[in-house]
């Protein structure tokens, strides 16, 4: 299977090219508000230098949220226009499962959560059993000072909520990557995969307020 992924949802910004279950080719840098601008030339860049043809692929991926309102619409639209051009499903791959899929080794429960801006987080408790890493109910947008007592004294996998947490606070901090992207859209083709993703929209959460910083 081959599978194009690609990644908005934080500062972050990456393409990778999944070659049956392998990382064939990745690109990915931390470009804050800079997706529209550079996720174009990092795909050139991949086709150029990995030979991937769009005819070739089964599907293409994307980190569908919670996220950044700007880069989710950006990677969205870019997926989209894309797959449209070749009839190609589009595989949405929630951005909490692309963050723990890269964990090591995890405690039984825990919570993985986002910065949204301001004091403002995504956030969502993670059970984990033999094989697999399950997320409990819906993601959730909160305010810090009301999440941060509920949580503090359980594992938490985070990108960019250091800055609000107290000093020494133990957390893990990844964040989401297309390679995950990818490898997970692969393993779980036959159940994400959207084969008519016309009305398919980012996982946004909350409303986005004009003016505040996402």
């Amino acid at each position: 299977m081959k599978i194009l992924a690609f990644e908005t949802a934080t500062e972050w910004c990456g393409a990778a090219y999944i070659i049956n279950g392998e990382c064939s080719f990745i690109v990915e840098e931390r470009i804050p508000r800079k997706h529209g601008e550079l996720l174009p030339l990092y795909f050139e860049k991949l086709k150029k230098e990995s030979g991937l043809k769009l005819n070739e692929l089964d599907g293409i991926a994307l980190s569908i949220g919670p996220g950044s309102f700007t880069g989710l619409r950006i990677g969205l639209s870019f997926a989209k226009g894309l797959a449209f051009s070749q009839a190609l499903p589009i595989i949405p791959v929630p951005t909490f499962k692309n963050m723990l899929h890269q964990a090591r080794k995890l405690e039984k429960k825990g919570y993985i959560l986002l910065h949204s801006h301001g004091d403002n987080v995504y956030y969502q408790q993670y059970e984990t059993e033999i094989n697999e890493i399950k997320l409990q109910g819906s993601p959730q947008a909160g305010i810090w000072s009301a999440i941060w007592p509920k949580i503090s004294q359980q594992e938490i996998i985070h990108y960019g909520c250091k800055k609000l947490a107290p000093s020494g606070s133990k957390m893990i901090e990844l964040h989401p990557t297309s390679k995950s992207a990818g490898l997970l859209a692969e393993m779980n083709f036959y159940k994400w995969a959207e084969k008519e993703p016309y009305f398919l929209i980012p996982e946004y959460i909350s409303p986005f307020l004009p003016g505040t910083k996402s």
